[in-house]
C-alpha cells in the first residue's frame, strides 16, 4: 500500500534516495562476504531497530545513522503515520552536523551483493506481470488473497522463447500449438497466480496453447492466444490447485524480428488445500486471481529482475 501511495512516493523521492535490497539474500550470504563493508555498514545501522537487517522501510543516513523505521500498521499499514515517520527521519538528518552525515565511500570490492549487469540480456523480450485476487467470502485485509494488494513481477523470454510463440507459417488463419515450454516457464513462476507457491513440472497436468494469425501484411502479423492449464501439486511446500483459462493478442514485426505487442490476460481458480495462519484468514480454499503480463514499457519495468535470475 506504502509503495503504490502518490503521496507517499513524491516525498521519498523529494527527499531521500531510495534502495530496493532483499533481507533474506543478506542472511543467506557466506561468512566471508558478511565480513565486507556493505554488510557491516548495513548491521550495524539496524542494530538499533528490533530484529536488525530484516524486512521493512528504514530511513539511514550515509554514515550509517538509523534515521527512522518507516513502515508502521502491518499489514495494510498506515499511510499517514509512515508519512510521519519520514518527516521525523528527514527532521532527523537536517539537524546532523555535515560531517555526522556521510560516511565512508563504498567501494565495488567492499559489496557483499553484487550487482547483476543488465547487458547480456538486452536481446530478450521483457514481460511486467500484475496480478490480484477477485473478492471472496470471509476476507480481510490481513489475508495476502484481499484484493486490495497487488503481485507485480516480471520475467524475461529469449529470441528463441519469444519466437516459440509463433506458429510454422505467418500467413493469414494459420493456427497451430505453439510455445509449450516457455508458457510452463510462465506457469511454474507462478505468474498467473497472486502467491508464490512451489510449482514443478510434473504439477503440471494439462496445457495447451494456440497461436492463430488474425492478420498479415507485409511487415506486421497479428497474433492472437489461447491457452489452458491445469495444475495440482501434493508436496512438503505446496498443497494446492490451479486452474488457468488464458486469451491474450501480440504483433510481430517481420523487419525487427520481434514482438512490438504483447499480451496475456489470465483468469484462474486456486485452491489452498492449507491454510496458513501468518498468510490467509476465515475458511475460504477457493478464490480467483486474474493476471495480465504485457511487454515492459519504462525503464523501471525494463530492469526488474525475474526472480532467480543468475
Amino acid at each position: 500500500m506504502l509503495l503504490s501511495n502518490e503521496t507517499f512516493i513524491k516525498y521519498v523521492k523529494e527527499n531521500f534516495v531510495g534502495v530496493a535490497s532483499s533481507d533474506v539474500e543478506y542472511k543467506r550470504l557466506s561468512k566471508e562476504l558478511k565480513k565486507k563493508a556493505e554488510f557491516q555498514w548495513l548491521r550495524k545501522s539496524l542494530s538499533s531497530s528490533r530484529g536488525g537487517i530484516r524486512q521493512g522501510i528504514f530511513a539511514v543516513s550515509s554514515s550509517g545513522v538509523l534515521l527512522e523505521k518507516i513502515d508502521t500498521g502491518w499489514p495494510t499499514y498506515d499511510v499517514e503515520a509512515s508519512l510521519e515517520n519520514l518527516r521525523k527521519a528527514k527532521n532527523s538528518y537536517d539537524k546532523m552536523k555535515s560531517q555526522e552525515r556521510v560516511g565512508e565511500k563504498l567501494t565495488t570490492e567492499n559489496r557483499s551483493l553484487v550487482l547483476k549487469d543488465l547487458q547480456p540480456h538486452n536481446d530478450k523480450m521483457k514481460l511486467f506481470v500484475s496480478a490480484r485476487h477477485y473478492e471472496f467470502d470471509e476476507m480481510e485485509e490481513f489475508d495476502m488473497r484481499h484484493p486490495l494488494y497487488s503481485k507485480r513481477n516480471s520475467e524475461w523470454l529469449s529470441p528463441t522463447e519469444s519466437q516459440s510463440f509463433l506458429p510454422n507459417s505467418l500467413e493469414k488463419g494459420e493456427g497451430t500449438s505453439v510455445a509449450i515450454e516457455a508458457f510452463a516457464k510462465l506457469i511454474l513462476k507462478n505468474h498467473f497466480q497472486f502467491s508464490c507457491e512451489a510449482w514443478w513440472k510434473e504439477h503440471i497436468k494439462e496445457k495447451s496453447f494456440t497461436a492463430t494469425v488474425v492478420e498479415s501484411n507485409s511487415d506486421a502479423v497479428t497474433l492472437t492466444f489461447e491457452g489452458s492449464a491445469n495444475l495440482e501439486a501434493d508436496s512438503k511446500w505446496n498443497q494446492s490447485k490451479l486452474s488457468a483459462s488464458i486469451l491474450g493478442k501480440a504483433i510481430w514485426s517481420k523487419s525487427e524480428k520481434k514482438f512490438t505487442t504483447f499480451e496475456l490476460v489470465n483468469l484462474a481458480d486456486v485452491e489452498v488445500e492449507q491454510l496458513r495462519k501468518n498468510m490467509h484468514r476465515g475458511n475460504t480454499k477457493k478464490t480467483q486471481v486474474a493476471s495480465f503480463l504485457r511487454l515492459a514499457q519504462s525503464d523501471y519495468e525494463k530492469q526488474i529482475l525475474p526472480e532467480g535470475l543468475e
